[in-house]
């Protein structure tokens, strides 16, 4: 948590804007999908309140299908701090102006938006109710 404070709160002028703002969305990543395996693997895994488990593993399940989907999407953010650098060593006078802020903003938000999207799904999901109909 520390780590994502100083890059969001401290404005550090040594680190290039875009690949702040990159870095920034993939550590927000990461600490979402460190706690939902504090809060909800770990504590199954030890056996702690099993029948809390037993109840709500629909929903868990569906959950961890989500982390799983979306951690493909999300370690796009990586490849994109991979380009940016790779920008920024290939072509050091163009870099400023292919990574704007606005730029890497737009590419943050289509990448998590494509994340939701990918949720939907499995989100929502088939029923799982049948209904049984005699002729």
């Amino acid at each position: 948590f520390r780590f994502f404070y100083v890059l969001v709160k401290k404005k550090n002028n040594e680190l290039d804007q875009s690949y702040q703002i990159l870095l920034s969305h993939l550590t927000l990543f990461n600490i979402l999908f460190a706690a939902s395996y504090a809060f909800i693997m770990a504590p199954a895994g030890y056996g702690l309140l099993p029948d809390f488990y037993a109840s709500v593993a629909q929903y868990l399940g569906r959950i961890e299908l989500i982390k799983a989907t979306d951690f493909a999407f999300c370690m796009s953010f990586s490849l994109f701090i991979g380009v940016n650098r790779l920008t920024a060593f290939a072509v050091p006078l163009k870099q400023q102006k292919i990574w704007t802020a606005k730029n890497a903003h737009i590419v943050c938000g289509i990448v998590w938006v494509v994340v939701v999207a990918a949720a939907i799904p499995i989100l929502v999901g088939p029923s799982t109710t049948y209904m049984v109909k005699q002729n």
